[in-house]
């Protein structure tokens, strides 16, 4: 094509900003993805250390051991909770970071649509004119076929026709 779209460097932007909204994005969610596997392993944690409270209880458990268990069962609850809360604060970025890209991918398709249009734009106006060109070159010939003459010979055949016509 010789002609240029004269949006693409705008198009190139917002597919550029697209592309940063995926990383963006996918950042978020990988985060997101690490705090879910530390949360569910400090679950699965409590719950292993819950079960061996309960059998040293069982098997009788000193005091300071209860103590010291008991605390560190608090800490690991607590430790769940922080998480949860981590989790639930990636929820807001994560909502927004969704809609941004999803507004940059509209904005790139937008422009999409538009170089597509001028693309379409541009073959219909290329295809006119070789139309036009072919129309004239056709209209040239048929003119030539039908008077038998080549284009350099046209004047010396209207003139000899002139001149017999006035000669008699």
């Amino acid at each position: 094509m010789s002609a240029s779209f004269r949006l693409k460097r705008v198009q190139r932007i917002k597919e550029r900003l697209e592309k940063k909204r995926k990383l963006e994005l996918g950042a978020l969610l990988q985060e997101q993805e690490l705090q879910r596997r530390s949360l569910e392993e400090a679950r699965q944690l409590l719950c292993e250390m819950n079960e061996r409270a309960g059998e040293e209880m069982a098997a009788g458990i000193s005091s300071d051991r209860w103590t010291l268990v008991n605390a560190y069962l608090e800490w690991q609850e607590l430790n769940i909770r922080r998480r949860s809360a981590k989790m639930e604060l990636l929820q807001e970025p994560l909502q927004k970071a969704r809609e941004r890209l999803v507004e940059a991918g509209r904005d790139r398709q937008a422009f999409d649509r538009l170089h597509e249009r001028w693309q379409e734009a541009w073959l219909r106006e290329e295809a006119h004119a070789e139309r036009v060109v072919l129309d004239d070159i056709g209209l040239r010939e048929a003119w030539q076929r039908l008077d038998h003459t080549r284009p350099g010979e046209e004047r010396a055949k209207s003139k000899t026709l002139g001149s017999k016509r006035s000669g008699r």
